[in-house]
């Protein structure tokens, strides 16, 4: 037992560091998604969501406006 090594040590010891630089990146990423402080990518995701909504509507009003228009021409050259 004596001429033992112990190479379980050192695996330990490799694993920590690997917990460390992964628990170092999920806060990163967390960081990134939520924000801290500031605007994260889920609220760049809601500004977007809520523009692209405003562009449809605006986009349907100019549309059904210019439907409309052309409908009171033709039945008004007829």
């Amino acid at each position: 037992m004596a001429s033992h090594k112990c190479e379980h040590e050192v695996d330990l010891a490799l694993m920590i560091e690997e917990v460390k630089k992964l628990s170092t990146k999920m806060n990163e990423i967390h960081e990134t998604i939520i924000g801290n402080g500031r605007p994260g990518l889920k609220t760049d995701m809601e500004v977007t969501k809520s523009s692209v909504k405003r562009l449809w509507y605006f986009l349907g009003t100019m549309f059904t406006g210019v439907l409309g228009m052309a409908v009171w021409a033709i039945k008004s050259s007829v």
